[in-house]
């Protein structure tokens, strides 16, 4: 049952998506069964966008490409981790870091690397692939969560400054709710 309710929102969610590309300000809710109980992200952003939400993902775990029409297309990845059970990137020794590090880059045959504080205090890392294919991703654990934006053209052409900075106002616009924090 709890499957079926869930297809049907992002279902619902989707159309809602396409519709937000003609209005400023796009807030998507996408609710996650954890342990601690249910869990509500909310991606809000100013400006036109088209959400598309992936089916094929594993329970638990959300995956959506958000389009614009200025901008590389984002892919957005959120999961649950036991390893960082309730931490925040922030939380983690140097060597945690240097191992995220490490495991992020190994998805790039040239990666360079920036780690950088959201303007809410959030660390995460910034990523570039650094080669013809130009893909680069933003990466942060937060609060026990994997949270990925990768970003790309679709010829794979040149990242720009605008196309990051859009993807960091992406990153910066999700927040998590505890059902329980819900009034």
């Amino acid at each position: 049952m709890m499957k079926k309710l869930l297809c049907f929102l992002l279902a619902t969610l989707m159309m809602a998506g396409a519709a937000c590309a003609e209005i400023a300000s796009v807030e998507t809710t996408v609710p996650l069964t954890q342990p601690d109980g249910p869990v509500t992200i909310t991606l809000t952003y100013e400006g036109p966008l088209e959400i598309e939400f992936a089916q094929d993902v594993p329970e638990g775990m959300v995956r959506a490409t958000v389009h614009s029409e200025e901008h590389a297309d984002v892919v957005i990845s959120i999961a649950p981790s036991d390893l960082f059970d309730g931490r925040s990137m922030a939380d983690l020794s140097e060597e945690e870091l240097e191992e995220l590090q490490t495991i992020a880059g190994e998805q790039y045959d040239n990666p360079a690397f920036a780690t950088e504080t959201s303007p809410e205090g959030n660390l995460y890392l910034f990523v570039s692939s650094n080669d013809e294919w130009d893909v680069d991703s933003l990466f942060t654990i937060y609060e026990g969560y994997f949270v990925e934006l990768i970003q790309y053209h679709n010829d794979f052409s040149e990242q720009t400054e605008a196309d990051d900075d859009f993807c960091r106002s992406l990153l910066y616009g999700i927040h998590f709710v505890q059902e329980a924090d819900n009034p």
